[in-house]
């Protein structure tokens, strides 16, 4: 039974793991995109200021989901530790 657990908590990790990957990949093309604009638009534009503020949600939902991930895998080591 716990090694049916582990393969579970191993999948759900993989998950989370692809799902943050795929947070980090709109934060680089969001960034691309920012600083492509400011190539040709004032840091005032509406379109720059929309990018920025698009780009602002993602780095906050990267670093919640990382911090999610590290403290499940904390709380999932503990858990492992004392079986």
């Amino acid at each position: 039974m716990i090694s049916l657990k582990n393969n579970i908590d191993k999948k759900g990790c993989n998950i989370m793991n692809i799902k943050l990957k795929v947070i980090k990949i709109q934060l680089e093309l969001l960034r691309s995109i920012l600083h492509f604009l400011l190539n040709f638009k004032k840091p005032t534009d509406k379109i720059v200021i929309s990018c920025s503020q698009k780009l602002d949600e993602v780095i906050v939902k990267y670093y919640k989901f990382n911090t999610n991930i590290t403290l499940n895998l904390q709380i999932g080591a503990t858990v492992n530790h004392t079986l």
